[in-house]
């Protein structure tokens, strides 16, 4: 028997809920309250394959009580998209509806064909298919296109140097097969859970503070990272396969005494297949281009045997 078969790797512990802590965790008494902008400008990056989105603002319908307030922080919300935009697509309506403001989202295209979904010249049939315009003009979302396949870990990696080099003291990540929906009688909005959650932050810890390492909802199907704990941890390791890098990096993130917490603001479904009709499930009106998105459900249903995988 190999030695590596022997090796039972340990799920992470579970985190712990942020209204548990202390009023105060911070060594100092001096307090910086974050930042609060009226509305936050959208995000806008200098490199290259950077693409801003077309239009300012969604064509997704988003209820009056579920829309973002105009003064709030910054929440950019980092998305990778490997295979099956209509999944990717699915994620997008489930977290505009809930209010995430479209000018704080980024899509990575991590499918490997970047370079042909930027010229408009990858065929709708195959499973790395990726629409820039629609996303840019009919979500209002940026994209960001990684040259080459990415691993998990090396995507997280990346996320980070994105992160730091823009200034982000955190930021959002989540996975492009998941759905939310809301908690009844709960907050109005995943957004403002979010909200609800960052508040408390600044209850807790200063800002930025190096003390809290990650915030979950869910586990990390939507995770608030801090930016300034990445200099403590270290990068994510590449060399773990895909599945057990996570157990990796919040062990690590657990062992030099960081707070990872949970945060429950939503329900988070994982989907791994393309919903017949998901604007009926989320109560929302079906936006244009209707026919185009049919056809690339059907693409994606001929293609499932072919697909690349997701985040």
């Amino acid at each position: 028997m190999l030695w590596w078969s022997k090796i039972r790797l340990k799920p992470p512990s579970p985190p712990i809920l942020l209204s548990n802590l202390p009023d105060r965790l911070d060594c100092n008494d001096t307090k910086t309250i974050r930042p609060k902008l009226c509305p936050p400008p959208a995000l806008r990056w200098k490199d290259r394959p950077f693409l801003p989105a077309i239009s300012t603002t969604s064509n997704v319908q988003v209820s009056a009580h579920k829309r973002a307030p105009k003064c709030r922080p910054s929440t950019p919300l980092f998305i990778g998209f490997a295979s099956q935009s209509c999944m990717l697509e699915q994620t997008l309506l489930s977290y505009l509806v809930e209010g995430w403001p479209s000018d704080q989202i980024v899509v990575f295209d991590n499918s490997g064909h970047a370079h042909e979904n930027v010229r408009g010249t990858a065929d709708p049939v195959e499973h790395y298919f990726l629409d820039y315009n629609r996303l840019r003009h009919l979500y209002g979302v940026a994209l960001y296109q990684i040259p080459v396949r990415l691993s998990f870990s090396q995507f997280q990696n990346l996320l980070l140097t994105i992160a730091e080099r823009e200034g982000l003291f955190d930021y959002f990540w989540t996975h492009q097969d998941v759905v939310v929906q809301p908690i009844v009688n709960f907050y109005p909005s995943l957004f403002h859970g979010v909200l609800a959650e960052m508040e408390e932050l600044g209850l807790k810890f200063s800002y930025p503070s190096k003390n809290w390492a990650l915030g979950f909802f869910d586990y990390d199907r939507l995770a608030h990272v801090n930016t300034m704990a990445a200099q403590v941890i270290g990068r994510w390791d590449t060399m773990i396969p895909y599945y057990p890098t996570d157990c990796d990096y919040y062990g690590r993130a657990r062992s030099r005494r960081l707070f990872i917490f949970d945060f429950p603001a939503a329900r988070f479904y994982d989907i791994g297949e393309c919903l017949p009709d998901p604007h009926d499930l989320l109560g929302i009106e079906q936006p244009v281009a209707t026919v185009e998105s049919q056809l690339i459900r059907m693409a994606a249903s001929k293609s499932k045997g072919r697909k690349a995988g997701h985040f």
